[in-house]
């Protein structure tokens, strides 16, 4: 497991963390629509920071003091905030937060050719057979980039609540993203 996939699952116990409805009265059923406010907080940690830290957080009994260590982290730079999405939404209402670049690149290239050239034209661009003795001036002519597509990088968050029928709990359809370049950090 690298770094920054130990570092995603730390997060992403942060998110359940923030939506924890607990303690909370049952809500009507037939009552007025509920917002629901969803944070995520994207950050890198070293990974024998952040194993340890994914237990504490899914832990019910460890989350918080394990909340207040990340936060401690990022305050003394021992970790980086990638992003933080947040979300207020209603109930049954789908919402994503984007914070994007889009990142385009070549999927297919052109093959590299030879071009021979005699007296400043471009003979022939496959294979030419020389005649004896007769250099022939050429150059490589590079691959060239034929189709393109574009990827957005960065953070994105896609939540879409629910409340139990009994009114005594939130279910989370939650599809967070971290998309970067690899070697980026």
């Amino acid at each position: 497991m690298n770094r920054l996939s130990s570092a995603i699952l730390a997060c992403l116990a942060l998110v359940f963390a923030t939506t924890s409805v607990r303690g909370m009265d049952p809500l009507p059923i037939d009552a007025a629509p509920v917002n629901i406010r969803v944070e995520l907080q994207v950050v890198t940690l070293p990974q024998e920071i952040a194993v340890p830290l994914v237990a504490e957080l899914m832990d019910e009994k460890t989350i918080e003091p394990a909340y207040v260590k990340v936060q401690g982290l990022l305050g003394k730079g021992a970790g980086k905030l990638i992003g933080w999405p947040i979300i207020t939404t209603t109930v049954g209402q789908r919402a994503v937060s984007e914070n994007n670049d889009e990142f385009r690149y070549a999927t297919e290239y052109s093959a590299p050719a030879v071009a021979v050239i005699s007296n400043g034209v471009i003979v022939d661009q496959t294979k030419t057979e020389p005649k004896p003795g007769e250099p022939l001036p050429s150059t490589i002519l590079a691959s060239t980039p034929m189709a393109f597509e574009t990827r957005n990088t960065g953070v994105t968050l896609e939540v879409e609540p629910f409340i139990t029928p009994d009114g005594k709990h939130i279910s989370l359809t939650l599809v967070p993203q971290h998309v970067r370049l690899k070697g980026d950090d």
